[in-house]
């Protein structure tokens, strides 16, 4: 500021403004001139002119006209030899205007009650919330689009324990899969178990806190690195837990072909125009048949609603066959997607279409939650 003023003499005065809400007084601001040999004129301790530029931050710049005017308010950054010279030219100033959120307060936290404005401008969000029950329940990837381009890569869980939330960081996010217990382990200093018993039905995991989290970051980044990276590290800072994902073997359930994969064949669907799962009564206690549907999507379901099956490989070469199959397995009679497999009832099932069940061990991805002692 001195510099400039020494340079431009009497065509320009700048008079830095020192408030009183600042803390500092006549004296101080003297000794400080002294010591820097600055000659411009200085107000202390002012209650005036804050109150005629009203302002959030500083350095608060105001650009006055030799006439009176306001031609510009800016930060500091914007005042140059260049800027001065097209303002006492009479140029128009092409600066960068600064303008306060007056309503701003600086001992709020950012964003919460309009403190700072809308919360729609964020290019990286991490938000963890108390249940809300009036919202429901469950997990989704929710992009954000701005202008009609992807601007976001949003995931959102509702009223979700951090287990659970911990398990869409297994599954990308994906709908299905969502809670086998050969797949999440939590490892504390004694012990190493599943937190889902489903023989237990007052386990103590069903019992605990739910949660609303978003997850919200710039699209540039596969689907690997935004749940198995980022928001995995990101659920490691929150919860009390450390979520890491490891190759173990655990009992899989094997599907092969009985004989020849050509024998399986006869279960390619034909031109039915019906599509879907059939039950065997009103109550959906059975379920019966398979129509018309790739085999992969088939074998998805299992492992979606059957959370106590083991992980399930499929080595029947089907695929994305469409296949019609009678099948024949409970289903919701005895709450069959919490109770333990059957696996006799599925390998009688499967073998009278050909396919045969196997249960052995596989290396498979897990969930690991280590408690820290």
């Amino acid at each position: 500021m001195d510099s400039l003023q020494r340079l431009y003499g009497d065509k320009i005065a700048i008079i830095p403004i020192d408030g009183l809400d600042r803390g500092d007084n006549a004296t101080r601001a003297e000794a400080f001139f002294r010591k820097n040999k600055f000659i411009i004129p200085t107000v202390v301790e002012d209650t005036v002119l804050k109150t005629i530029f009203p302002h959030k931050s500083v350095p608060h710049e105001v650009w006055i006209s030799p006439d009176g005017r306001i031609l510009a308010t800016t930060g500091h950054d914007e005042v140059t030899r260049e800027n001065i010279d097209d303002a006492l030219a009479g140029r128009l100033l092409t600066v960068k205007i600064k303008r306060d959120d007056l309503t701003f307060d600086l001992h709020k936290p950012l964003f919460v009650s309009g403190n700072g404005g809308k919360c729609d401008s964020f290019l990286y969000r991490s938000l963890l919330t108390r249940e809300i029950p009036s919202i429901g329940s469950g997990y989704r990837q929710t992009p954000i689009v701005r202008d009609g381009k992807l601007y976001l890569r949003s995931f959102q869980a509702t009223n979700l324990p951090a287990i659970s939330i911990y398990m869409a960081v297994w599954n990308e996010g994906k709908a299905g899969l969502l809670v086998n217990p050969t797949r999440v382990l939590i490892d504390a200093r004694d012990s190493v178990y599943s937190p889902w018993d489903f023989r237990d039905p007052g386990s103590r995991w069903r019992r605990v806190k739910n949660y609303c989290y978003s997850f919200d970051i710039p699209v540039e980044v596969s689907d690997s690195i935004f749940y198995r990276q980022l928001m995995l590290d990101d659920l490691n800072r929150i919860f009390n837990y450390q979520g890491r994902i490891i190759k173990k073997r655990v009992e899989s359930i094997v599907l092969r072909p009985v004989n020849s994969r050509g024998d399986l064949l006869k279960l390619k669907a034909g031109n039915a125009e019906k599509v879907g799962l059939r039950y065997s009564d009103e109550r959906g206690s059975i379920l019966d048949s398979v129509v018309n549907i790739p085999f992969c999507d088939f074998i998805n379901y299992l492992s979606r609603f059957y959370y106590s099956a083991c992980p399930i490989y499929d080595e029947t070469g089907l695929d994305s066959t469409r296949i019609t199959m009678k099948i024949n397995i409970r289903y919701k009679k005895d709450r069959a997607c919490e109770s333990i497999i059957n696996y006799d009832e599925w390998r009688t099932a499967f073998r009278r279409n050909g396919i045969d069940l196997i249960v052995e061990k596989r290396d498979t991805e897990v969930l690991v939650l280590s408690i820290p002692d």
